[in-house]
């Protein structure tokens, strides 16, 4: 889904997708994570199919890329991209076990992931739209293209 979904957001922008990205993790993440904590043969091929149809939303590659100035957009994209991976999806499972060991409920790592979805969504109403904006807008190669 995700080169679909990544040319659909050529042509309707990041924001709508990050937006549906978002709304759908807040609502999913719970039941998805009780259905495929229940397993079967059923759960657990429908929770991870719904999960990932959710997450293909998520065009950060090029949203982050059109943060950038073409001089350091790889640089910026890495960091970026590296540092939020490290941070959440690197310790998410820790926090997961932490949480479920220290309490017994084994519900909380979905309510932790449902909590750092909130920030995302909160990120993404405050975020501009990047796509339909030249590359380098701002920069003095792209105002003299504008100018011409």
């Amino acid at each position: 889904a995700s080169p679909a979904l990544g040319r659909r957001s050529d042509q309707v922008g990041r924001k709508p997708l990050l937006a549906a990205a978002t709304i759908g993790l807040l609502g999913l993440t719970l039941p998805v994570y009780l259905l495929i904590r229940r397993g079967g043969p059923v759960g657990l091929p429908v929770g991870y199919l719904a999960l990932g149809l959710a997450l293909s939303c998520f065009v950060l590659p090029s949203f982050l890329s059109e943060l950038f100035p073409t001089r350091v957009r790889s640089s910026g994209l890495a960091v970026t991209y590296g540092l939020g991976s490290a941070l959440f999806g690197g310790t998410a499972p820790l926090a997961g076990a932490l949480l479920t060991q220290r309490t017994g409920n084994p519900l909380l790592p979905a309510y932790y992931a449902t909590t750092v979805t909130l920030v995302a969504a909160i990120g993404v109403l405050l975020m501009r739209e990047t796509a339909f904006q030249p590359l380098d807008a701002g920069s003095p190669q792209a105002d003299e293209v504008a100018r011409r």
